[in-house]
């Protein structure tokens, strides 16, 4: 015979959370989890363990370097109990420390993957090219003293849009994986003291845009000419003398996706089927 209290259970439907995070990536190595290091993947899980004790895996969009920051990271990850996604944002953010925050949760489709489902990433690059270094935006921004040519370093950056093997433009792979990506838009512009690089691909590799600012600062400084960029993509050159920028300039600005849209800073999210 069922009892009262067994008749009144609510039955629990295992469902799917996406949730919009973004980092301070100062004091981490990176978002990915490490057996070694402090990493965001791994306070986010601690996190959602204090709230609903249990050992959750996420999945994200994509894995930002050691210092990297995030304005929109998406993350998933599957849940069997009924809170609800206000209760994920106001929980994890109170169990979460102060340089990571919840901006967005919804519920997705089961089968919503963050990083397959993604067309595109944007990623910004921020510059202070100014006489003094910055204190205040000193682990956002990377300082260059010397005057750049903004203008020649957008004429470059124009040669990266389109599909190319940007194997030049990047770390060196540990494997035969394909290093071909679809460069969308790729923008230099400045205000006041500040130089922004922009770019909008499919998917990145490993060091992409950090290599890719390095060298424009040289076409910036006079080093190089802008056709360096297209010399480079037709494997006319190489270009392993140039070490990438510092990471603690770059940030994973957004993930835009075909059915998801997400609203203003610290708004909630709609999926759209």
């Amino acid at each position: 015979m069922v009892s009262l209290l067994e008749s009144t259970k609510k039955t629990v439907i295992p469902r799917r959370l996406a949730l919009c995070i973004e980092y301070d990536g100062t004091p981490y190595n990176g978002f990915q989890s490490q057996s070694t290091a402090n990493t965001v993947q791994d306070k986010i899980e601690e996190a959602l363990f204090k709230l609903t004790h249990t050992n959750t895996r996420i999945k994200a969009a994509g894995r930002t370097d050691s210092g990297t920051h995030a304005a929109q990271q998406i993350i998933s990850l599957d849940v069997n109990n009924d809170y609800s996604p206000t209760t994920y944002i106001k929980a994890l953010n109170y169990f979460l420390p102060p340089e990571i925050k919840v901006k967005s949760a919804m519920d997705v489709q089961p089968t919503f993957d963050p990083r397959r489902d993604a067309i595109s990433r944007v990623y910004r690059y921020t510059i202070a090219n100014q006489e003094t270094a910055p204190a205040l935006e000193r682990n956002q921004v990377h300082w260059i003293r010397q005057r750049l040519n903004v203008k020649n370093m957008h004429t470059a950056a124009q040669y990266l849009v389109g599909t190319h093997d940007f194997k030049e433009l990047a770390a060196p792979m540990q494997n035969s994986k394909s290093t071909i990506r679809e460069m969308f838009r790729s923008e230099v512009w400045k205000e006041n003291n500040l130089i922004f690089v922009e770019l909008e691909a499919n998917a990145f590799l490993t060091h992409q845009v950090r290599k890719i600012v390095s060298v424009l600062v040289g076409v910036g400084v006079g080093k190089a000419s802008p056709t360096i960029i297209l010399d480079a993509l037709k494997k006319n050159i190489t270009l392993d003398k140039w070490a990438p920028v510092p990471a603690k300039g770059l940030c994973l600005l957004q993930v835009k996706y075909p059915n998801i849209m997400w609203e203003k800073e610290g708004s909630y999210a709609h999926e759209k089927f």
